[in-house]
């Protein structure tokens, strides 16, 4: 019986040997889980905050967009009318042009052409048209105004022309 028991002590020591060679198996591959672990965790924390920054940026560049296209559906741009048909009907279509451009006249429209157009609109302002537009006067000082301030549109004798007729229409 005491020979029974030391073979089964043994064979418990053994077991126990096995058991504590497996759990310090065990414990390392626990120890390399965690390190593991603690590594993604790191990697997962540092893609948070770039995604979060990428977010950030991408939520700016949407407002930037949107306040540009909102600026940019605020600018009418006037198209040029080639064939030079401005008259009283036109006139704050006509001055609109020249204010988007009034440092530096495009290349394509002619000046003498814009005078022409200009003198006219002025001659109308002395007749007395019953079918003159609406603030047909107020209007024509605006388009003089903006024709004086054009840097560009208009020879020096011209200029001088229109502050004449600034002048005229600033008595009346």
């Amino acid at each position: 019986m005491i020979g029974t028991l030391r073979s089964e002590l043994l064979e418990i020591k053994i077991q126990l040997e096995e058991t504590k060679g497996e759990l310090s198996v065990t414990n390392r591959d626990n120890n390399d889980l965690k390190q593991t672990l603690q590594q993604e965790k790191r990697k997962s924390d540092t893609l948070k905050k770039e995604r979060n920054n990428i977010e950030k940026k991408l939520r700016q560049t949407e407002e930037k967009l949107k306040k540009k296209l909102v600026k940019e559906e605020n600018e009418e741009v006037f198209e040029f009318d080639e064939s030079y048909t401005y008259n009283r009907f036109r006139v704050v279509e006509l001055t609109k042009i020249i204010c988007q451009h009034l440092e530096c006249k495009p290349k394509d429209v002619d000046s003498s052409k814009i005078w022409i157009n200009v003198k006219e609109m002025y001659a109308d302002v002395r007749k007395d048209y019953i079918n003159k537009p609406r603030n047909y006067v107020n209007n024509m000082k605006m388009l003089l105004t903006t024709c004086y301030a054009s840097t560009s549109w208009f020879t020096a004798k011209q200029r001088n022309q229109i502050k004449f007729w600034l002048n005229e229409m600033n008595k009346q």
